[in-house]
């Protein structure tokens, strides 16, 4: 009997795990989200440490690769994993969104970008030296966590459940802003490895701006806004010449995805941010007949995000975090998810337009500000960087185990709150929008009595029409 079971026989328990999980959540998606407050990425990450080394031990992809190879799989699926995603961020942006809120997506990817790491660093730097990192690595652990992640807000920013409890310029405002930052991280994450390696400090910063911030983002931008109009193109010949049948659209926009992603690493930039830009250069003209033919694109997300979160399930450094410190962890996770977004995003608010449109009171205005600072998740980006890091760094895995945990601690809070934490800022919204409404009405019956002064004979608008 034993001579039946295949070599890799680990590899079809995945298959396998996969199919079945995706096939009952896709069965119960609705009641698992809206009811049991249970992601796709949650019930994921559950079934591959049930099915991993520490627990039933039928999946250990890690004893069977060893753990250099598996952080590099494990890299290189999160690569894939991404590009899928950011594709699917970025067509499902309202036409031309980043040329008309470019406003906001500049205040995401630069001021808050920037308070984020800061103040990362500033919690890694009180909490884990005394686990034996250096202020590089404690940098380097920031930088990795500063982009939030598409994948886990895909989860709650797209659907039905989404339409109807938040509201739109929140969601595409945060939709683009996981699109674009995960690219935009980068710089941040190549500046710690840079100095780790580079003794000399002038020379150090001097190689971190020609090649981590001019080359790497700056042929990635470029690269990826040549790609995205040679896709659009192609795809406009096809339609006019009756080239293209109608099931080639997904493939064409998957094709989309994996070129850019890797023609552009093969050069050395940023594959993931070159995806995001070649989506938005691709769809930027595209008209509103079409936005119904990428709906497919929704399904191949979810079993992109099962396979994906599964997979990682059954490899998380449980031995190592046990080293590191349990409790150590868990407050370094907290203290993030909670510190390094919410502050930024309620002082920043005032310049954030998206968050201004639709509405009318300040209420209103910090509620979304509040939502969108908690709902940073942390996920598959952060996961990219800390393996790449690992291997920059020779098999220091010290920031890549750090990092995972609070991955896993961002999967876990951010799939069990996005849902009720949804419909308290709609109520928030309403009922901070009603107040203000009847604020208004009884202001507008004082002036109907005579209560308050005109409006018309105002000393303020007289010195106006002057």
């Amino acid at each position: 009997m034993a001579d039946l079971i295949p070599p890799l026989a680990w590899l079809h328990i995945t298959v396998g795990a996969v199919g079945g999980l995706i096939m009952t959540y896709t069965f119960m998606m609705r009641k698992l989200k809206e009811g049991l407050l249970i992601s796709e990425s949650f019930a994921a990450l559950v079934v591959g440490v049930l099915l991993g080394p520490h627990c039933i031990s039928v999946l250990d992809p890690r004893g069977a690769l060893g753990e250099a190879t598996d952080l590099a799989v494990l890299r290189e699926l999160s690569r894939v994993v991404l590009a899928v995603q950011l594709v699917s961020a970025g067509l499902g942006l309202p036409l031309r969104y980043v040329e008309r809120q470019w406003r906001s997506l500049a205040v995401l990817l630069g001021p808050t970008m920037l308070a984020t790491w800061a103040i990362a660093f500033a919690i890694a730097l009180w909490l884990l030296p005394h686990a034996g990192a250096s202020w590089q690595l404690c940098l380097l652990v920031a930088a990795c966590l500063t982009p939030t992640d598409p994948v886990l807000a895909s989860t709650i920013l797209q659907g039905r459940f989404a339409e109807l409890h938040l509201p739109a310029p929140l969601r595409f405002m945060l939709q683009a802003e996981s699109g674009a930052n995960d690219g935009m991280a980068l710089p941040y994450v190549m500046l710690p490895i840079t100095l780790i390696l580079q003794p000399s400090l002038p020379h150090a910063l001097t190689h971190w701006l020609a090649v981590g911030c001019a080359y790497q983002v700056g042929v990635a931008i470029a690269a990826g806004m040549v790609y995205g109009l040679v896709a659009r193109g192609l795809l406009y010949v096809g339609d006019k010449y009756g080239l293209i049948d109608e099931p080639s659209f997904l493939a064409h926009i998957i094709g989309l995805a994996l070129g850019a992603l890797g023609l552009v690493r093969a050069i050395g930039a940023s594959g993931v941010l070159a995806v995001f830009v070649a989506t938005i250069a691709f769809s930027s003209r595209e008209p509103t007949a079409e936005e119904g033919r990428y709906d497919a694109i929704n399904g191949l997300e979810i079993i992109a995000t099962v396979s994906y979160f599964t997979y990682l399930g059954a490899v998380l450094p449980f031995p190592a975090w046990r080293a590191i410190g349990i409790p150590r962890l868990l407050l370094f996770a907290l203290l993030v998810l909670l510190l390094r977004r919410l502050p930024v995003l309620l002082a920043l608010a005032p310049w954030l337009p998206d968050l201004h449109r639709q509405t009318l009171s300040k209420r209103a205005l910090y509620c979304q500000a509040g939502f969108a600072g908690f709902f940073g998740p942390i996920g598959v980006g952060a996961v990219l960087y800390a393996t790449q890091a690992y291997e920059e760094l020779d098999g220091d895995a010290t920031a890549a185990h750090v990092v995972l945990f609070v991955v896993v601690a961002s999967v876990v809070v951010h799939g069990v709150t996005a849902a009720p934490l949804s419909r308290l800022l709609s109520s928030c919204i309403k009922k901070a929008e009603d107040e203000h409404r009847l604020k208004l009405r009884q202001q507008q019956q004082q002036l109907a009595f005579g209560e308050l002064p005109s409006v018309a004979s105002s000393p303020a608008r007289d010195s106006c029409e002057c």
